[in-house]
């Protein structure tokens, strides 16, 4: 049994039922506020760009879910989705852009599991 499957199972065991997120237990994950100040101390002049980026990061790695994210940035849940899908779509045509999320990135140690 893997250690994802320890905590589950012992609380399944115990009668209690549980939404498990992977992600809230991994340590490489930066909390929202963590990653908006990094984004922001990059893009600090274009603020729509910096939340933007702010909601992607937040979206791609913070393991929270949309309305947690909406909730924090004041908007609703299809806002965030249609931040990340515009913002998305400004990255396959913006080379210098890429570079720069790539930049924070690796600043916050992120990635993917």
């Amino acid at each position: 049994m893997t250690s994802e499957n320890i905590i589950p199972y012992y609380l399944k065991r115990q009668g209690v039922r549980v939404i498990f997120l992977l992600s809230c237990f991994r340590t490489n994950v930066p909390y929202t506020e963590k990653i908006r100040k990094e984004v922001y101390s990059v893009f600090g002049k274009d603020k729509a760009l910096s939340e933007a980026v702010s909601i992607y990061f937040s979206h791609r790695y913070g393991g929270e879910t949309l309305k947690g994210i909406g909730t924090h940035f004041g908007i609703g849940e299809s806002a965030v989705s249609q931040r990340n899908r515009r913002l998305a779509l400004k990255l396959e045509k913006d080379n210098k852009l890429r570079k720069k999320i790539k930049g924070i990135e690796s600043r916050l140690k992120l990635s993917r599991v």
